[in-house]
Formats: structure tokens, sequence, C-alpha cells
């Protein structure tokens, strides 16, 4: 026990690390996502606001190069102050003469002059120029892009980054790597652009991504222990659910060795006599603190275990001596008992049949074998062992028919006596699904093969009304008829049939 407590505490322990390396990691991947989703943000504003103060820029400057008002005098200036009054990004407009600037907007009449460089129609710096006209660019513009504290840098530039227009930041990385997009999910830098096709003009931009271990002290504190105990939990969760299985393989191991296997029973109703003519015995199993464990779940760990044929035997043995009374009772009422296939291809399980049979002096003729179809494609030495028993007089019935490898050659292939219709098709009935449409059809297909129908899961009046409608001769089996009932319970479900004893 010891050492079982050290294993499991020691991989709790490096799931724990595990979990804690994992969260760092993840950490680090959503940094890195939020950055990149947030530099998209940022350079798209960046071409946006340069759109928009070029677009200004060029309105003013045609509006200044229609007035025909003398330079610089009150007329002209009161012209260029009413359009600075009505811009959004203009800090000035002024006039130029001779590459020198005479007068503005905000300034007036300049009595000493600036010398100004060569007249440009492009964005520069802070300034456009053309002819007689020059507009300066408010520094508030872009001020929101200014964010080289926080990680950004930024150009608005020509597409071959020729001509500068705006830079903010450090932004000589942004020009080594030019139209640059992709990047690993590592790479401590980002970078984006987005461009302008009427314009040619380009916002570039670039990010510089901040480590997870540059988080606050208690953000990154409160990372590790969570994903420590993320990590430490899953691994614990997992390792009590294997355990949980290992320990239900042993109880399951235990319970088939003392025969402590229940055998429930569930009526089957003839539709059109309107009685139950028979039973379907159905294996049920109490773990240790006495749950009833679904048999989907301890049948198929039966079938892992190589177990699966013990418990058949024992459903067997246990359902012909139950039934034993019921069977002497009505030369018509006959018990079902679920087989897998393993046991019917074995020449032993027959052995064993012959012999329960002999020994109660039963009737083989009242015994149906079932079958699941999705368990084998062997049709070959399947049809061989079903010929057999047949000709014995036991019946065979195809269980949940519909299902698994379910197809005309299947049937085709199989002598069988009856076919259960799965309770998947049964469910659709008063649906638009596609099952609810193919139920008639798995009606006429069966009757036309000239088979007994068992239409198992009927759980409602309205389904069971349409079997009866559609199908009259079927015979059904489902809750709305009778749950599972022990042994003790049936005389009083079925009081036509009076047993003159109960069990032997």
């Amino acid at each position: 026990m010891g050492k079982r407590l050290r294993f499991f505490s020691g991989v709790v322990l490096l799931a724990c690390c595990a979990g804690m390396l994992i969260g760092l990691l993840l950490g680090q991947l959503y940094i890195a996502k939020t950055g990149r989703q947030q530099l998209r943000h940022y350079t798209h504003a960046l071409l946006v606001r340069g759109m928009a103060v070029a677009e200004e820029q060029r309105y003013i400057l045609e509006a200044v190069q229609s007035l025909s008002t003398p330079l610089c005098s009150d007329a002209d200036l009161n012209q260029l102050r009413f359009l600075l009054v009505r811009a959004v990004y203009i800090a000035d407009i002024g006039r130029v003469l001779n590459g020198k600037s005479i007068c503005s907007a905000a300034r007036g009449a300049i009595d000493v002059s600036s010398q100004l460089p060569p007249p440009d129609t492009r964005i520069t710096a802070d300034r456009i120029m053309q002819g007689q006209t020059l507009v300066v660019t408010d520094p508030l513009a872009f001020s929101y892009f200014y964010k080289s504290s926080q990680g950004y840098s930024g150009l608005l530039a020509a597409r071959n980054l020729q001509s500068i227009y705006q830079s903010f930041g450090y932004s000589d990385a942004i020009r080594a790597n030019h139209g640059r997009r992709e990047h690993p999910w590592w790479a401590t830098a980002h970078f984006e652009y987005e461009c302008d096709d009427r314009s040619d003009i380009c916002a570039y931009s670039q990010l510089q991504v901040p480590s997870i271990f540059q988080a606050p002290p208690a953000i990154l504190a409160g990372l590790l222990f969570i994903s420590m105990a993320i990590g430490g939990s899953a691994c614990a969760a997992l390792l009590l659910a294997i355990e949980k299985y290992r320990s239900l393989n042993r109880q399951l191991f235990k319970a088939v060795k003392r025969k402590q296997i229940e055998v429930h029973y569930q009526p089957l109703m003839c539709l059109r006599r309107g009685k139950f003519t028979a039973v379907e015995a159905l294996a049920r199993w109490k773990n240790r603190r006495g749950e009833y464990v679904s048999p989907e779940i301890f049948i198929k760990m039966a079938e892992d275990m190589g177990i699966i044929g013990l418990i058949t035997r024992q459903i067997t043995r246990q359902a012909l001596r139950d039934m034993y009374c019921f069977m002497q009772a009505d030369s018509e009422f006959y018990v079902s008992i679920n087989v897998s296939v393993s046991d019917l291809l074995s020449a032993a399980y027959h052995d064993f049949l012959d012999n329960e049979i002999r020994k109660l002096n039963l009737d083989p003729r009242q015994v149906m074998l079932e079958i699941t179809e999705r368990s084998t494609s062997e049709h070959g030495g399947l049809a061989k062992a079903i010929g057999t028993l047949r000709n014995k007089g036991f019946k065979i019935a195809l269980d949940d028919f519909g299902t698994g490898y379910s197809n005309l050659d299947y049937l085709s292939s199989l002598t069988v006596d009856a076919i259960k219709i799965d309770k998947i098709f049964t469910n659709a009935i008063g649906t638009d699904s596609i099952n609810a449409k193919m139920v008639d059809l798995l009606f006429d297909l069966i009757q036309f093969l000239q088979l007994a129908i068992i239409v198992e899961g009927i759980e409602t009046a309205g389904q069971a009304e349409y079997v009866a409608a559609h199908c009259p001769d079927a015979i059904g089996q489902g809750w709305y008829y009778s749950y599972p009932l022990r042994v003790d319970e049936l005389a009083e479900k079925m009081p036509h049939i009076r047993p003159a004893c109960c069990r032997i």
C-alpha cells in the first residue's frame, strides 16, 4: 500500500510540474495571440488615420489653389483661417514665395522669412507643400500612435519604403523586416502591415511581445498555482478512474466466479393477442456498494477480460431453471437468451446447452437465442452454427437489426427465425428523422422475408399504437409494457400463465 501511495504521489507531482510548464506555455501563447490581434488593430488604425490626414491635406491644397485673392492680403488670410478652423488634423496653412514662407493663417504676415525645402506634393514628416501653398500637420494628429513605451513601433510610408511619411518608436526593425507578416509563436517581435491600393500608402508596425515572466509577480504566481492544480487534479482524477476501473474489473471477476450475476426478465407482448407470451433474460450485476452497473459497461468489460462465456453459461442455466415452470404451464411460452457469437460458434457451449435442456426435459423450441449482428462478420461459421441449433429446434433471433453490419447480404447468408428492430428506430417514431421513414421499410422487408418481428424500446402509447397499426403481428418489448422483473414478480405480470411452481 505504501509503495502504491508513493507511486501515486510521484505521478501527481510530475503532473503538477507538467501542468506548470503547460500553463507557462499557454500563457505565452495567449500573450502572443493577444499581441498579434492588438498589433493588427494598431496597424489598421494607423493606416486609417494616415489616409484621413492625407485626404484633408489634399482637400485644403485644392481649396487654397482655387482662391483668387492676392497672396497674404487680408481677404486671403481670412480664407486661410476659415479653412484652418474647419480642419481637424491641420496646425497651420501658409503661403510660400520663392521658397520662403511669407504668411500663414495662424501667424499672419511674416516679416522675417524662413527658407523652406524645395516644393513637394508628397507627405513629409510634418508638412506638405505645393506651388505657393504650405500645409502643416498638427503634431497631435498622430499622438495616439506614439506607443514606443508599450512595445509598439510604426511607419507610414510608401509601399517600397522609399518615402517615409511618419515614424513612431523604433522603426529600424520594421525597415529590416519589410513585408514580413508570418512569425513563429515563440518570436519576441511581431510585424504587421496594411496598404491602401488607391494611394499606395502603407502602415507598417512592430510589437515587442513581453515574456510571460515579465508579468506581475501576483499574476505569474496565480498562473503557476492554477496550472499545477489543474495538472495535478487531472492526473489524480485519471489515476483514480483507472484504479476504479481495475477495481470494477476485479469485482466483476469475483462476481462471475461466485455466480453472483443476477437474471431479470422483460416480458414480450404479442400485439395481436394482447398477452405476454415470452420473456428476455437480462444480465444484472451489483457492485460491492450495492449499485447496479449498466450492462453496457460490464458486458464490454467481460468481453475484454475474456469471461463473457462464463456469464453466458450462468445466464443460460439460471434462465432455464427460472422459466421451467412457465414453459411447462404453456407450451407456446419461450425464453430469449442473449448469446455471444464466440459461444454460438463454440462446440462446448452447444454441448452445455444440450445438457441443460436434457436435464430439465425442456423443449428446445421454447428457447430463443439472440445474437447481436454487429459483433461479427464471419458469416460462414455463424451460418453453420445457426443451422445446427435450428435443426435441434432452437429459435434464432438477430438482435439490434438496423445497426452494425446490417445489410441484405447478412440476412441472405443467415437463416434466422426472428428479427429484433433496434430501439433507435422505435425512438424515431413520430419524428421527422430519416430513421422514422425507415421503420415502415423495415416492417415490409422483414414481413417479406416471412420472419417474426420483435420491436424493442417501446416506451410510449404513441409508439405502441403505431407498431400495432403498421405491424399487428409484431412482438412488442419495452418499458411501456413492462420493466425487467425478478422471477418472483413474473407470475403477477402474466396471470394467464399459471405455473405450478416458481423455481426448481
